[in-house]
């Protein structure tokens, strides 16, 4: 018996309130992790994160109103 294989689409819209478009992807991957998304999203925005003592800039992306916090 063969398993069926069943395609995914998954549509990606994030939307930066500084950028004029959002960052749109018609076609993601469903496997890719949160954590690789975010780094092509922040890259797209020309965005980058800072993780310094004096300073920190953090992004996050959300899901509706949930914050995605496993970027795993």
């Amino acid at each position: 018996m063969n398993a069926a294989h069943v395609e995914t689409k998954l549509e990606v819209v994030v939307r930066y309130p500084a950028a004029t478009k959002p960052f749109v992807e018609p076609n993601a991957d469903p496997h890719e992790t949160i954590g690789a998304l975010k780094a092509r999203v922040l890259q797209a925005f020309g965005l980058t994160e800072v993780h310094d003592p004096n300073q920190s800039t953090v992004y996050f992306l959300y899901h509706g109103d949930a914050k995605l916090e496993d970027l795993s």
